[in-house]
């Protein structure tokens, strides 16, 4: 997919997209998620919806089944595990590593990651990290997910005899943005998110549920129109091609849907929904 005309960067439109998707999709009692990856600045792969309550296959690296505390155990089968398989997966089809200069993920959520997938993530960045050496740290998993709520972290999963929570969703230091494509293209949408960036050798963000913040945020949300950028990275808006893969590691059925999807326009966008028991999806307006 190449970068849309009207000066923005590969990430702004494709977020708008990915949003729709997501909240078209979201039910209550699960989470949906959507990532994309882009690589040198570039749109490299773009996933399919993953829902939670599906069980990882048996390779899978992030369900990390040798450990057995708690919150890895209760987290085993969110939607986050499978799309960090996926992305591992394509990051690993990558065939001339040393071209890379820039890696960011984008995972696009109705709701904010757990505890344990928090960890998960930034497993993935430090990961990423180190297949790609000459990155020299512009690497960067970033959680988007919906601002349903005024407050970046929420009580997660509660234990069911006592009613103690157990988890936090979301993060206490994510950062609000604005999703400009939405903004400039359809503005009586609803086009604000909650945003936080795991980056190799950073922190996972896990948040105690007795620490979470409930202060109300303030801070005007910034514009994520020239994402995806790194400071100091001049891969990010040279135009650089994408590098080379090999043969994707998926079904010939899957192959040809994400080939479709890549071919998409980018959409008139909808926006997504302000409210977590109102999820209508395309179209909605505030």
């Amino acid at each position: 997919m190449t970068t849309p005309t009207g000066g923005y960067g590969a990430a702004s439109p494709a977020r708008a997209r990915a949003f729709d998707d997501v909240m078209s999709a979201s039910r209550p009692g699960r989470v949906t998620l959507k990532a994309i990856m882009y690589i040198n600045g570039q749109q490299f792969a773009e996933s399919p919806i993953f829902n939670s309550g599906t069980q990882p296959g048996p390779n899978s690296t992030y369900a990390l089944r040798g450990n057995r505390s708690q919150e890895m155990r209760m987290s085993r089968n969110d939607a986050e595990v499978q799309a960090l398989d996926w992305a591992e997966e394509r990051a690993r089809s990558v065939t001339n590593r040393d071209e890379v200069r820039s890696v960011q993920v984008d995972l696009v959520a109705d709701t904010g990651a757990c505890n344990g997938c928090k960890t998960r993530q930034q497993m993935l960045a430090d990961r990423v990290g180190q297949l790609f050496p000459r990155t020299n740290g512009r690497v960067a998993v970033k959680p988007n997910y919906d601002d349903y709520s005024p407050h970046s972290a929420t009580d997660g999963r509660r234990d069911f005899s006592t009613g103690q929570v157990l988890s936090t969703y979301g993060y206490n230091d994510a950062t609000r943005r604005t999703n400009s494509y939405t903004a400039d293209n359809n503005p009586e949408a609803h086009a604000t998110y909650w945003q936080r960036a795991h980056v190799p050798g950073g922190s996972a963000g896990v948040v105690d549920p007795s620490q979470i913040n409930r202060a109300t945020r303030t801070t005007p949300p910034t514009s994520d129109r020239d994402s995806p950028k790194f400071p100091s990275s001049s891969s990010n808006t040279s135009g650089d091609s994408p590098p080379r893969r090999q043969s994707p590691p998926q079904s010939a059925a899957q192959q040809s849907a994400a080939t479709a999807q890549s071919q998409q326009p980018p959409p008139k966008p909808g926006g997504h929904s302000k409210s977590g028991k109102d999820k209508k999806g395309k179209g909605r307006k505030h």
